[in-house]
């Protein structure tokens, strides 16, 4: 059985390193400059989005706080430190997206539209995108070919 204190350690190496690669992320998009902050959420931050029924949610982009006096912020949970960095990447790079398409569309397209699929389709790597792109951006009646097709467009 692992020990509480591995149990801790472990948590505070990943939430390092996720803290870290997030920065140099927002760093280089330009969102620090825009006034971005990056954070992962306090444990009862996550019980709560549990309770909401919203426990498949690991990460959080929100342009335009309710409080006038906040600054934009990309906001992780803590579960997603259970993930692989891989798996981590992916999920501050798909909030980064949604942070940096949040001034073109605003309120104008679906969550998940498409300006926002193009965008992860810029700033991710291709077999990361290629996740995004078929959980969000396929066309759900289009063959496999038209899907990769336009797949294959968004990436040129």
């Amino acid at each position: 059985m692992i020990s509480e204190m591995k149990m801790l350690e472990t948590y505070t190496v990943r939430h390092r390193w996720l803290t870290e690669y997030a920065h140099k992320q927002m760093e280089k998009f330009g969102l620090f400059a825009e006034g971005w902050k990056f954070e992962i959420a306090a444990f009862h931050e996550e019980e709560m989005r549990e309770k909401d029924g919203l426990e498949k949610i690991l990460g959080l982009c929100v342009p335009c706080p309710k409080d006038p006096k906040q600054e934009p912020y990309i906001k992780v949970y803590p579960s997603a430190l259970r993930l692989s960095k891989y798996q981590q990447k992916q999920t501050v790079l798909h909030e980064i997206a949604h942070a940096l398409v949040a001034p073109i569309v605003s309120n104008t397209e679906d969550h998940h539209g498409p300006t926002w699929i193009q965008q992860c389709g810029v700033i991710m790597p291709p077999r990361m995108f290629w996740r995004e792109f078929w959980a969000y951006g396929k066309e759900p009646n289009a063959s496999v070919e038209k899907n990769v097709e336009r797949f294959l467009e968004i990436t040129a």
